[in-house]
């Protein structure tokens, strides 16, 4: 089985919301044109070499159902196409509040070869307090209806990290069943050491709820697998397909590693800085003091995030590093619980003679 190609196409800069944590400016209003989008697409497909074997479109914005007719274009164009090596999906992630009947009539008629994914921030007041109080105009129940094992992604801010174990439980309630869980990054937020607490005491309750309910499916910060996260290998790694096996293309038809390292994210003259690493020599991305981390294949790095608030891809905030550290811990909390409570003795032991292991 060869690699995936995932092809995002940023279609517009314009977005309909002004969420707390956004960290592209909305000065400018660039879109793409059908037509570009087909040759864009047709370009990368037309030059993947044999050890790809299917790509992927993302549609991106912005919000990108701002642009609906391109993508219901472009969509049936590559539907109606045969291609060197296999479509796999068409996808976009959306805020979700510009879906109207006609729009939710051919996405879902089109659910099999399409897949909406929601951002959604939790329960009502979270996400009207980050993203323009937009809860009213988000109907969930699509989303669950028609994609019921695509994740929403959930973003928290510093504003509603002591919401977050209502957030998760509120999403769960409402039908998802997977739900990814990220804490904000970006020029715009700004976290402080008083917030680990209430960090930690969030994952607390929700370790205990899982626990309790071992049947539900994790939500990502607890859903690690921890018997691999220690590794004895010291060999650089990459977290990310940035500027390999992803290719994000802006309106003009210029390629960036991802959208964090395009002009909707960075001032032209970051982007001109971006262009200058070698997304595939893994030695950019060696970070000296994290390389006797216990943990280190777990953290999350996010080189483009890193790269726009510090200008430096291997540098990361210190909370970033603390909060990996204390979402890592309530991980093997919550799996170790798990694991006793269904009995499972032989994962019980493993995880604990890993966890034992870690000196965080």
């Amino acid at each position: 089985m060869g690699k995936k190609k995932e092809i995002m196409l940023l279609i517009t800069y314009s977005c309909n919301l002004n969420c707390v944590y956004c960290y592209e400016p909305k000065t400018e209003h660039y879109k793409m044109t059908s037509d570009q989008a087909i040759s864009y697409i047709r370009e990368v497909v037309d030059n993947l070499d044999e050890t790809y074997s299917e790509f992927e479109v993302q549609f991106m914005g912005g919000e990108p159902l701002l642009q609906y007719n391109l993508i219901k274009s472009v969509s049936t164009w590559l539907w109606e196409q045969t291609f060197k090596v296999k479509l796999s999906q068409v996808f976009i992630v959306t805020n979700g509040t510009l879906l109207n009947d006609e729009m939710k009539a051919w996405f879902s008629a089109h659910k099999e070869s399409i897949c909406l994914g929601l951002s959604f921030d939790g329960n009502r007041l979270m996400q009207n307090m980050n993203r323009s109080e937009s809860a009213p105009l988000v109907d969930l129940s699509y989303f669950v209806d028609n994609w019921p094992i695509q994740h929403v992604k959930m973003t928290v801010s510093p504003d509603t990290i002591s919401n977050l174990y209502d957030g998760v439980i509120y999403l769960i309630e409402q039908g998802f069943t997977y739900i990814t869980t990220d804490l904000a990054m970006g020029d715009r937020i700004f976290w402080e050491d008083c917030h680990l607490k209430v960090f930690a005491e969030q994952l607390e309750k929700l370790s205990a709820f899982y626990i309790a309910n071992p049947d539900t499916p994790l939500f990502s910060m607890f859903n690690v697998d921890i018997l691999s996260v220690v590794s004895t290998e010291l060999d650089i790694q990459k977290h990310c397909g940035c500027g390999e096996d992803l290719v994000c293309i802006d309106t003009d038809g210029k390629h960036y590693a991802c959208h964090l390292f395009s002009p909707i994210a960075l001032p032209k003259s970051k982007v001109v800085v971006s262009n200058e690493y070698d997304f595939s020599d893994y030695a950019c991305f060696a970070i000296e003091e994290c390389k006797d981390c216990a943990i280190r294949n777990f953290c999350p790095h996010c080189y483009g995030m890193n790269f726009l608030c510090t200008g430096d891809i291997k540098k990361q905030s210190a909370f970033t590093c603390k909060s990996a550290k204390i979402q890592f811990a309530y991980a093997c909390k919550c799996q170790l619980g798990r694991a006793l409570k269904c009995g499972d003795e032989k994962l019980y032991t493993n995880l604990n003679n890993v966890i034992n292991s870690i000196t965080l």
